[in-house]
C-alpha cells in the first residue's frame, strides 16, 4: 500500500515538473517574441529632399549594432512631372554606417562622418531594365545602363538635437538635420572613362534632410 501511494507521489510530482517546464518554456516564447517584434518596429522617420530618389522622400528605418552604428530605411519619394506627362513615385532601400558620434555639448549629438548605399527604383513607362530595340548597342555602352533602377553610394555628416529624456534616453529622442553627397553607379562610371569631361558637381547630387528618432 504504502509503496503505491509512493509512486502516486512520483507521478504527481512529474506532472507538477513538467507543467513548471511547459509553463516557463511558454513564458519564455512569449518575451522572445515580444523582443521580435520590438525589433520590427521602426526606431526613426526622416525626409530627404533629392539625392537621385526624387524630389522628396518620406521613410522609416531603423537603428541597430552595438553602438546603433547601423541604419536601415525605406523611402517612398516623389517626382513632379515636369515636362513629362505625369509625375511618378520612387521606392529607396537604404543602409547606411555611421562610425563614430560626438557630443560637443549636452544636448547635441553629431555625426561627423555618414557612409551609406542604396537602391532606388522608379515607376513609368519611360524607363527600363532592358534596354529598348530603338536604343544602340554600339558604340556607347551608356545606354546599357538601366534607368528603372540604380545603386547610389553617399556621404554627408549630421547634427541631432536632444528633445525630452534623460540618460540613454537622450539619444533615442531627438530631431536631427543632415546633407549627403550621392552618385549612382552609371554616372560614377561615366567620369571614371571621362575624368576630363565629367566634374563633381556633374555626377554628385547634393541632399538634405530631417530626422526624428522617437525610440
Amino acid at each position: 500500500m504504502l509503496r503505491r501511494w509512493a509512486i502516486v507521489v512520483m507521478l504527481l510530482c512529474c506532472v507538477a515538473i513538467s507543467g513548471k517546464s511547459a509553463s516557463a518554456d511558454t513564458l519564455q516564447a512569449g518575451v522572445s517574441y515580444e523582443r521580435l517584434l520590438g525589433k520590427l518596429i521602426p526606431r526613426m522617420a526622416s525626409l530627404q529632399f533629392a539625392g537621385n530618389m526624387g524630389f522628396a522622400s518620406l521613410g522609416v528605418g531603423w537603428k541597430y549594432g552595438k553602438r546603433e552604428q547601423l541604419e536601415s530605411t525605406v523611402l517612398v519619394g516623389f517626382v513632379p512631372k515636369y515636362d513629362s506627362d505625369k509625375a511618378k513615385m520612387t521606392l529607396t532601400f537604404k543602409q547606411n554606417y555611421v562610425p563614430m558620434h560626438l557630443e560637443p555639448c549636452e544636448k547635441v549629438h553629431w555625426d561627423p562622418i555618414t557612409l551609406g548605399g542604396y537602391m532606388n527604383m522608379i515607376t513609368g513607362d519611360d524607363f527600363w531594365t532592358k534596354l529598348p530595340d530603338r536604343y544602340p548597342r554600339t558604340p556607347s555602352k551608356f545606354y546599357l545602363f538601366p534607368t528603372r533602377w540604380h545603386f547610389n553610394i553617399c556621404m554627408g555628416q549630421r547634427v541631432e538635437f536632444n528633445l525630452w529624456g534623460k540618460g540613454k534616453q537622450e539619444r533615442r529622442r531627438s530631431i536631427g538635420v543632415f546633407y549627403e553627397f550621392s552618385a549612382n553607379e552609371s554616372y560614377l562610371i561615366e567620369a571614371f572613362m571621362n575624368p576630363k569631361y565629367m566634374k563633381f558637381k556633374d555626377y554628385a547630387a547634393l541632399s538634405l534632410g530631417v530626422v526624428l528618432r522617437m525610440f
